[in-house]
């Protein structure tokens, strides 16, 4: 393609479709047989690519959280099934099936549209003789199995220490 923008009547579509599959300065400068501080460069003076460029990036996004969103809630979809009787394909029928709600992409919509009540981190507050500490630990990485041991660590810990005596010199 040509150096310049106005050498191709197309350039606001390619632009905007680029952007829409997620395209990267260096995907524009390979489409446009230009270098990327070029691409830049059209980025900071030319308006009208910019905005092509963020209509295809935002429009990519709105469609991900449209999906992120109905997997969240279960959908319908329609697929098509081929039907063979003794090995042999008869006929093609469309079937109507349901994707079942993902409790992930659920978790992933709260966690970051309701922080407060749905976050990947806790924030324990200790206090014992005099010291405060703030501590926030990152969970997401850990297995409902290893939280369960966690817990029943922690309990038991809990136990211990109020059967312990006090030492008089605390």
């Amino acid at each position: 393609m040509a150096t310049e923008l106005s050498k191709n009547p197309d350039w606001q579509t390619i632009v905007y479709q680029l952007a829409l599959k997620g395209a990267t300065n260096r995907d524009l400068a390979e489409a446009f047989d230009v270098s990327i501080k070029t691409i830049e460069f059209w980025n900071r003076t030319n308006p009208e690519f910019r905005m092509a460029v963020r209509r295809g990036g935002m429009l990519a996004l709105g469609q991900v959280a449209e999906s992120l969103f109905r997997c969240a809630l279960g959908y319908e979809y329609e697929e098509d099934q081929v039907i063979t009787y003794k090995g042999v394909n008869v006929d093609v029928v469309r079937v109507k099936k349901y994707a079942k709600p993902n409790a992930w992409a659920a978790y992933k919509i709260l966690s970051l549209k309701d922080r407060e009540h749905w976050h990947d981190t806790a924030t324990v507050d200790i206090t014992n003789r005099n010291i405060n500490a703030n501590i926030t630990i990152d969970y997401s990485d850990i297995s409902t199995e290893e939280l369960a041991l966690m817990k029943r660590i922690a309990l038991n810990v809990h136990n211990t220490a109020d059967d312990a005596p006090l030492n008089s010199g605390d």
